[in-house]
């Protein structure tokens, strides 16, 4: 890996020190972290889901209070691990939901088919609820592993509430903008 970073930087500053001239070419490098297969279960114990508008990560229930302490959402006080067929049936509504929505003070609205999504069993009163929460950047937090936290951001980043035996969105709240 050091090799590879030593030629990186030898062609971003030239060339020179072995006789080929000076050669300034903008370099682009992607490092890509893979994540493990859909279903399969990430760092942390966090299962990865995908469907063909969503990419998300289950956290368990085990992890879940310490999630939603995190995220600053207190209504919960007990958890639950949701299954891969929740999350797909919460998904495939979640088009209407986001419809609903009104449009930003711009005019535009963030495409939710890009964002990322980290979705966690609560029960309140009772209820089974699944909540998601979306980001379109974690912001240099390990999604897969730890809990995405944004005050304000704008349509890119949102949570909604899923009743998961009501079959319906009981809240799909889009953060504001400071």
């Amino acid at each position: 890996m050091s090799l590879i970073l030593l030629l990186l930087l030898l062609l971003l500053f030239g060339l020179s020190f072995f006789g080929v001239g000076s050669v300034r070419e903008e370099v682009s490098v992607a490092v890509v972290v893979a994540s493990p297969p859909v279903g399969q279960v990430a760092t942390d114990g966090w299962t990865l889901v995908a469907g063909d508008d969503y990419t998300g990560v289950i956290v368990p229930e085990e992890e879940a209070a310490d999630f939603v302490a995190a995220a600053g959402w207190d209504e919960a006080i007990e958890f639950w691990t949701p299954a891969p067929g929740d999350v797909a049936a919460l998904e495939e509504a979640f088009d209407a939901a986001w419809a609903e929505q009104p449009a930003t003070a711009d005019g535009r609205f963030a495409d939710p088919r890009e964002h990322r999504r980290q979705y966690v069993g609560t029960v309140v009163d009772g209820r089974r609820l699944i909540e998601v929460n979306g980001f379109c950047d974690p912001h240099g937090a390990d999604w897969t592993s730890e809990p995405v936290v944004v005050l304000d951001g704008g349509a890119g980043f949102y949570r909604a509430t899923w009743d998961v035996e009501g079959g319906e969105y009981l809240a799909l709240t889009v953060n504001g903008e400071a």
